[in-house]
């Protein structure tokens, strides 16, 4: 009899993961329609020629990174990291063209003005992996593919996330929401890992967008809604500081800024 159902027990905990492999499938399957739709949605008649000036400048700044600079050099005119974080709409933008650059040299594709505009479809589609999970993480699975959803059709998204010279936009958009997604995994269970992921996107966002300073308040105010809500106002207020001062969380965004600074500065 007690053998029976432990057979019986074994067999329904084997069933149970049975079918949470097959709800992740399903959910994978259906973000993956989501994310093919909105990359069709940004490539549909993405233009082979650049109309603006605007275009141009992200390109030719990406594809000159490494001219006449030298990572040693004392004069920001001609250092490498000095040159790249004086770009005035952040340096995360240029370096992830270059990187596409070098990958689509090393197949001998040419660098045609269709061609570096594909990053920017790829980013933007990407980016509706983290409304995903954001919507995931604030309400369910349903959720998530809801926003995703929302976010992959969304007119001014969509337009946007074809046009090179929206670059500094949409890689805001991408750390920024990223950022929200690690800090509320942070909050929620205090973790070094979550920490350091939280502080590394935080570093990368402020140091890519000029507008990313309104995003502190925001973090104060997630930490304070995570806080225990059984304890006081200044009890849950010195909680969310203590999570926030952690040496990561002060320590790599800083790391990111301190350069950005010197440039800018100097």
């Amino acid at each position: 009899m007690l053998f029976t159902m432990k057979i019986r027990y074994n067999w329904l905990f084997f069933l149970k993961h049975i079918k949470g492999i097959f709800t992740i499938i399903k959910n994978a399957k259906w973000l993956s329609l989501i994310l093919v739709f909105g990359f069709i949605l940004r490539i549909y008649r993405l233009s082979p020629v650049y109309i603006s000036s605007d275009h141009v400048q992200w390109v030719y700044a990406s594809l000159n990174i490494f001219n006449n600079r030298s990572l040693f050099s004392p004069h920001v005119s001609t250092n490498l990291i000095a040159g790249i974080y004086a770009f005035p709409y952040g340096f995360v933008s240029i370096v992830y063209l270059y990187i596409f650059a070098f990958l689509f040299s090393l197949f001998n594709i040419p660098l045609t003005e269709l061609i570096m505009s594909l990053p920017v479809v790829m980013l933007s589609s990407v980016t509706i992996i983290g409304v995903y999970l954001l919507g995931k993480e604030y309400g369910n699975k349903k959720t998530g593919l809801l926003t995703a959803l929302l976010f992959a059709i969304e007119p001014l998204q969509v337009v946007q996330g074809r046009d090179v010279g929206r670059m500094h936009t949409i890689g805001a958009l991408f750390f920024g929401i990223f950022t929200i997604y690690f800090f509320t995994k942070y909050f929620n269970t205090k973790r070094r890992k979550d920490a350091l992921l939280s502080a590394s996107f935080l570093g990368i966002y402020m140091s890519s967008s000029n507008m990313a300073v309104g995003i502190l308040p925001l973090i104060l105010y997630m930490g304070l809604c995570y806080s225990d809500i059984s304890k006081s106002l200044g009890q849950r207020i010195r909680e969310t500081v203590s999570c926030l001062f952690k040496k990561e969380i002060i320590l790599i965004p800083t790391l990111f800024m301190i350069p950005y600074a010197l440039a800018h500065l100097y």
